[in-house]
């Protein structure tokens, strides 16, 4: 206890209060006692300091992926661990817990190397990686999650070491995609990919051109290269700076891509698309991929959230001729966007899977604003329809990192949620090696996956 009471709070202490929020403000936590990790040993004693009295533990950094607000137990702020070291000669990045996407984006980027980062180089990469994280590059090169190489993680006996392919191949094969169920990660030794840029960015149309957008996108997707990114979005931006002013205040759809290639076979696969008429802006161009989160123009504010996610299986006539219809002027969302993540050079040969996603080659997902209850339950209201145009399209899989904090009520079905995030095999192995690891469930938050 000594060695935790500075950085040890409990309710009614300043600083426990900006610890308990993150990214999503709608979500705030209600822990026993919130620790301000600035080191592994920091990270240890928590462990320790949990264990004894018999509490749940939840990791945060920097709260992008929460699902549901935390009662009771001991949360472990870990935005406070963080260096970045790139290792060139290796193509690898070691980092710390609190590390964000952008940090290790800029340091590669100087020794001609990328990580494989989401749409917002502001999310925390080690909650990201855990999770799976299927990005810009994950045709080309898969999952976030498989380029793990080795973790420092502390289990729910308060041992740290790390972990790697030789020491402990079974815990690292369930850190590569089972979330913080295995224990505390403080560091991660992560693979990188040559990068001498990317073509990326996005072309917006009238979101009353969406059923031609879609349609040609399904038709276009034959032909691309197999480590092209690509997505279709539905945008209604806010009518205020820094939004572009041509489309800032109007609903659009957008295709967005990414291209490990240059600007004239870019120029050449984007043809068909730019054949569709009515092009409002555009923002294309080659790019270091330090700048990919420019593609999306993610918000970094901290404003009340709510979501909504489903695996895809095929773009069908029903979900190209429903979508648009839902999405009018004044529905309450800010962006939704189904993403064609898998299927690419990157999938892994047949009986080599990790815990990957490739039998979904779509990934839906959106995000609404819910500043009041009546908002709130217009989003409700939105994921309701969502449901019924795009579930006779789902896989009955999810990414783990694409669990959102849904538009149903809070906490309903998230282990069943969590289960279906994995083939039923891995979710076996995961249980058992969680009944190893963690026996009595102290880790996994709100993607908790019990013991077997």
């Amino acid at each position: 206890m000594n060695s935790l009471a500075s950085i040890l709070f409990r309710p009614g202490d300043e600083e426990f209060v900006r610890r308990c929020s993150g990214w999503n403000a709608r979500i705030a936590h209600r822990p026993d006692y919130v620790v301000a990790a600035r080191t592994p040993a920091d990270v240890q004693e928590a462990v320790r300091f949990a264990a004894e009295r018999s509490l749940s533990i939840r990791v945060q950094a920097t709260g992008h992926g929460a699902l549901a607000a935390y009662d009771g137990g001991v949360l472990i702020d870990t935005s406070g661990i963080g260096s970045v070291v790139v290792e060139p000669s290796q193509e690898c990045a070691v980092l710390g817990a609190g590390v964000r996407w952008q940090e290790v984006l800029d340091a590669a980027h100087a020794h001609g190397l990328a990580g494989l980062a989401g749409s917002s180089a502001a999310v925390g990469v080690v909650g990201y990686a855990l999770g799976g994280g299927a990005g810009w590059l994950a045709r080309g090169h898969g999952l976030c999650s498989d380029m793990i190489e080795a973790a420092e993680v502390t289990t729910a006996n308060a041992v740290q070491r790390w972990v790697s392919a030789d020491s402990e191949p079974d815990l690292l094969w369930a850190l590569r995609g089972g979330g913080g169920n295995f224990g505390v990660v403080t560091a991660l030794r992560l693979r990188l990919v040559p990068s001498s840029g990317v073509y990326a960015g996005a072309i917006y149309w009238p979101m009353a051109q969406a059923r031609e957008v879609l349609t040609a996108y399904r038709e276009w997707l034959a032909l691309v290269p197999s480590d092209l990114g690509s997505a279709i979005a539905f945008l209604q931006y806010p009518a205020r700076a820094p939004v572009p002013e041509p489309v800032r205040g109007k609903p659009v759809v957008a295709l967005r891509v990414c291209f490990p290639g240059g600007p004239e076979q870019a120029e050449n696969v984007l043809a068909p698309m730019r054949r569709i008429a009515g092009v409002v802006f555009e923002t294309t161009r080659s790019m270091p991929f330090c700048e990919i989160g420019s593609v999306t123009m993610d918000s970094p504010l901290h404003l009340p959230r709510i979501g909504y996610s489903e695996s895809i299986c095929e773009l069908t006539d029903q979900l190209i001729a429903g979508l648009p219809e839902i999405l009018i002027p004044g529905v309450p969302f800010i962006a939704m966007e189904l993403r064609h993540a898998a299927g690419g050079a990157a999938r892994p040969p047949v009986g080599h899977e990790g815990l990957g996603y490739w039998d979904s080659p779509f990934l839906f997902f959106g995000m609404s604003v819910t500043p009041d209850p009546e908002t709130e339950l217009a989003a409700a209201n939105l994921g309701e329809r969502l449901d019924e145009i795009l579930k006779p399209s789902s896989t009955g899989t999810n990414a783990l990192t694409f669990l959102l904090h849904q538009y149903t009520p809070e906490g309903r079905g998230e282990v069943e949620r969590v289960k279906q995030a994995y083939r039923p095999t891995h979710y076996a192995r995961l249980a058992e090696l969680k009944k190893q690891y963690d026996p009595d469930n102290l880790f996994g938050g709100d993607r908790n996956i019990p013991p077997a």
